[in-house]
């Protein structure tokens, strides 16, 4: 090899180097910004089981987590017990948060030879327990651009158009996800919770997606953790009384 050539093979392992300290160095701090937050909240202590669910269980059952096509899986996760009013009682559930990633294959072509690698994605997540075991699934998510326009809007309609470019609503109940929706809980995430995805099933509810204010004294997500927490929170407590009595008569 030539001088120009060990020159170029010097650049790239200073470059690699620097990337990998780089990212060694950003994952070390938000390990210790954990800690802080443990610190801050003594309820709170680190899991990989947010509200008892393993990785496995959230690939698996619930839509709102992806399993990719590799490997997912649970991030600086945080649990404790929160006290709120439910269905106008006093309850204490436990309530998590944490990145969740995965990975997605994709494949390109060059010079006539097929490349394979895998990309991470991740998304902030917040669990909470709910007063009831719901069987059936409830997912709402961020309504596609078509459907936006009316185009190709599918999924259970409620009278508020506002809602329903929104959000698009999944459910094996209808009529439960209707009593969910009411007029209230409709305005609600319209105002706060748009872009986001909210999944209801077995004793959990799940809340994904960035919120709109954070903790700036924490690194990166870890800054997120605090947030989505409350946001979870008061997304629970706005489940209107009429859904607690349909899903405990259902």
């Amino acid at each position: 090899m030539d001088a120009t050539g060990l020159a170029v093979v010097a650049v790239l392992l200073v470059v690699a180097a620097g990337a990998w300290f780089y990212e060694h160095h950003r994952r070390a701090r938000k390990h210790r910004d954990l800690q802080r937050l443990l610190e801050r909240d003594r309820r709170l202590m680190v899991t990989v089981t947010p509200c008892g669910l393993d990785a496995g269980r959230l690939a698996t059952e619930y839509d709102a987590c992806p399993r990719g096509d590799r490997n997912f899986g649970v991030r600086y996760g945080v649990d404790g017990p929160t006290t709120l009013e439910v269905d106008g009682v006093e309850t204490t559930v436990d309530c998590a948060a944490f990145q969740w990633f995965w990975e997605v294959r994709t494949q390109t072509r060059t010079h006539g030879q097929r490349h394979t690698r895998h990309e991470e994605q991740t998304q902030t997540v917040a669990a909470i327990g709910l007063p009831v075991d719901l069987w059936r699934r409830i997912l709402i998510t961020p309504e596609s651009v078509l459907g936006r326009t009316g185009v190709t809007r599918g999924g259970i309609q409620v009278e508020s158009d506002a809602f329903n470019r929104s959000f698009r609503v999944e459910a094996n109940d209808r009529n439960l996800a209707v009593q969910l929706l009411d007029a209230s809980l409709q305005q609600l995430l319209i105002a706060s919770f748009t872009g986001r995805t909210i999944e209801l099933r077995g004793r959990v509810l799940l809340l994904v997606g960035a919120p709109d204010h954070r903790d700036e004294s924490l690194t990166g997500v870890v800054g997120e953790l605090p947030a989505v927490r409350q946001d979870v929170r008061r997304l629970l407590a706005a489940v209107p009384a009429q859904f607690w009595r349909a899903a405990r008569s259902g």
